[in-house]
């Protein structure tokens, strides 16, 4: 849907991505396995506080075995902790890059659409306290450049567009219509 809003086709590209990841840890530091293989030297590590969203110290490579908040990776995804760090159970949140083919889109100056057609059911309501029910129909508007894309871990994402209006063909720029 975002995609087609800006004027551009979904494709398949290979690029890397990041990805976030929480894993439990056993008492004695075993037992955590990423779901993928990292990109080589992206792999960053944390303690989970808990309110699981909090970092705690950074865990680095290094020999688990003998140093505090050292770690080790085995076969790609197999994470092995210091015991003492984890004398009891705990958990990671682990951040790497991940190399892949994923879908993607790219938003340029050249396919940025022409116009659209919005229309929007509404209720106004009157002194009277009387809803009253209209559609706007927004006959030829463009999205301005100023998108914002927000995102973050505690709230859904939010896009927000500002548009510009211009007259149609019959020089009319909107319908406002009772339903």
């Amino acid at each position: 849907m975002v995609a087609l809003l800006f004027g551009t086709a979904i494709s398949t590209a290979t690029m890397s991505v990041a990805k976030r990841e929480v894993l439990s840890v056993a008492a004695g530091g075993t037992g955590a396995v990423l779901a993928a293989t990292p990109k080589a030297g992206s792999l960053t590590i944390f303690i989970l506080d808990s309110d699981s969203v909090s970092h705690g110290v950074e865990q680095t490579t290094g020999t688990p075995a003998t140093t505090e908040n050292k770690y080790s990776i085995a076969n790609n995804t197999e994470l092995t902790f210091n015991a003492t760090t984890f004398a009891s159970a705990g958990q990671v949140v682990c951040y790497y890059l991940l190399d892949g083919s994923h879908p993607t889109f790219t938003v340029d100056n050249v396919s940025f659409p022409g116009g659209y057609k919005i229309y929007a059911d509404s209720a106004i309501r009157g002194t009277n306290q009387v809803d009253k029910y209209v559609q706007y129909q927004l006959l030829n508007c463009k999205p301005k450049s100023n998108v914002s894309l927000t995102m973050d871990s505690s709230n859904v994402a939010k896009l927000s567009i500002e548009w510009d209006l211009f007259a149609d063909s019959a020089g009319d720029m909107m319908h406002y219509v009772e339903v």
